[in-house]
């Protein structure tokens, strides 16, 4: 039966439902030998025995529930409800193994705690919690209690207080070296931790953010000229231009966002990860993630700034139709040295006043998101849950961050339209043309050309957090 539980935790991940009927058949043709081992075992219990017949007699009540339970989600196909199952199923078998002291082989060791008295937590590889909660299928690692650094992998949480999990093969238990049993524990939440180091996340970061980044531009870039359009109230395409026009661009913004993007998203793991390995912060009180991703990400967007400014200023004039060409918009760019200056100071305050709200809303909204919106169960499958997150954390950081965008916007492509005020300081301009969009169109105003920069942010959000749930 323990072959078959890891069969059947495998076709519960792959959601092979057919499989998954027959192994509810298989289960079943058990229950028999089950109830004939305590028989045969215990014709005449002693009253000690009495006990620990009535502790596996709990226990196959619990596997009948628990498969009974399993059957009902495996024909409804109700992937969360069949997860859960199975790990009640797997903790109800794992105790009346121990109970009837069936386990082929014996561990004598009963807690590995001593093994880790000289070891600190920093020494541990492991992700802290507050920077990223384990889920159900996570690989982790096993930070408190008799079982300290064991591995193994979450079936199943509990609200936020335990975890059910399946460890690794124990050659002990098995009885030999090539056979290994597979112990199915409860743990409380704070004891488990993800196994990845800080280097693994920093490159998965790094290459992550980089796949992310080229595949949404190619994705979306129509979209950011169509609302780079609206903002400055041009027409979607020039009487001369084709669909290819609203590529224009394309190649500045690839370069732009691609390193900018990469920097950005490792930098705020990197950073979150610092504040939670502070000596005076509970690294494993998942509580504080919010209140440390939120700083950490206006920190880690700030380097990028001075990437993003020229490459903004260039793409945005191309989507506007001031220049056909990036070697047009470039010699203009660079043939008054003193005006550059000026421009690219005004490009990098008005990208830093867009993109720190954007940089600390996007990912804290998709975290908030992902722990507290759960939709399987209105019929979405599980691999399309981080489409949905991503698409609403990406849609409302496009909301609300639209009005600096918009200025951004407006200013940068009227650089050529306002040279009177070329030594006008950038915040004051910014404010300027706040005041003047305020006071002539009002607060709605500010939200031109917000539906497509939702749009866009959303799409770019999806592709982006699924490839990092891949991952």
């Amino acid at each position: 039966m323990s072959s078959l539980l890891d069969v059947t935790q495998e076709d519960v991940y792959t959601e092979f439902w057919e499989s998954l009927q027959s192994d509810v058949l298989i289960f079943r043709a058990y229950l028999p030998l089950l109830d004939y081992f305590m028989a045969s075992t215990y014709p005449h219990p002693t009253p000690q025995q009495e006990s620990v017949l009535s502790a596996l007699q709990f226990e196959l009540s619990r596997f009948r529930q628990a498969l009974s339970d399993f059957d009902a989600c495996v024909r409804n196909k109700n992937i969360r409800g069949t997860e859960k199952a199975f790990a009640e199923l797997s903790v109800a078998y794992d105790r009346y193994l121990k109970g009837a002291a069936l386990y082929e082989g014996y561990d004598p060791m009963t807690s590995t705690e001593i093994l880790y008295k000289d070891i600190t937590d920093a020494q541990l590889v492991y992700t802290p919690s507050a920077v990223q909660k384990p889920a159900v299928r996570d690989e982790v690692l096993v930070i408190r209690g008799p079982d300290k650094g064991k591995i193994g992998r979450v079936i199943w949480l509990y609200d936020q207080l335990t975890a059910t999990v399946k460890l690794e093969p124990n050659p002990l238990l098995g009885g030999s070296e090539i056979k290994g049993f597979r112990e199915v524990k409860s743990f409380p939440q704070s004891w488990i931790a993800l196994t990845r180091t800080n280097e693994q996340n920093r490159v998965l970061d790094l290459v992550m953010a980089a796949l992310a980044t080229f595949f949404t531009c190619c994705v979306t870039y129509p979209l950011e000229t169509i609302k780079a359009r609206v903002q400055a109230a041009q027409p979607l395409l020039d009487e001369q231009q084709s669909l290819g026009g609203l590529y224009n661009g394309l190649v500045v913004t690839l370069i732009r966002e691609i390193p900018a993007k990469s920097l950005y998203i490792s930098g705020f793991n990197s950073i979150t990860r610092f504040f939670c390995l502070l000596p005076f912060i509970d690294a494993n009180n998942a509580d504080l993630k919010l209140l440390v991703m939120i700083p950490a990400g206006a920190l880690a967007y700030f380097p990028g700034t001075f990437l993003r400014a020229p490459f903004e200023l260039l793409s945005r004039q191309m989507q506007t139709g001031m220049f056909d060409s990036e070697e047009a918009a470039v010699t203009q760019l660079l043939s008054n040295d003193e005006r550059l200056q000026q421009s690219l100071f005004k490009s990098w305050a008005l990208v830093l006043l867009r993109g720190l709200p954007f940089g600390a809303l996007q990912y804290s909204l998709y975290d908030f998101l992902h722990e507290h919106l759960e939709v399987v169960q209105y019929g979405i499958p599980l691999s399309l849950q981080p489409v949905i997150w991503g698409a609403l954390s990406g849609a409302m950081t496009g909301l609300l961050t639209n009005p600096p965008d918009l200025v951004l916007s407006v200013l940068l492509t009227q650089e050529e339209a306002k040279r009177s005020d070329e030594d006008e300081d950038v915040f004051e301009a910014f404010a300027r043309t706040s005041g003047s969009i305020l006071e002539a169109q009002g607060v709605a105003g500010f939200f031109q050309g917000a539906s497509a920069r939702a749009v866009q942010i959303g799409m770019e959000s999806c592709v982006f957090f699924t490839i990092l749930e891949g991952l």
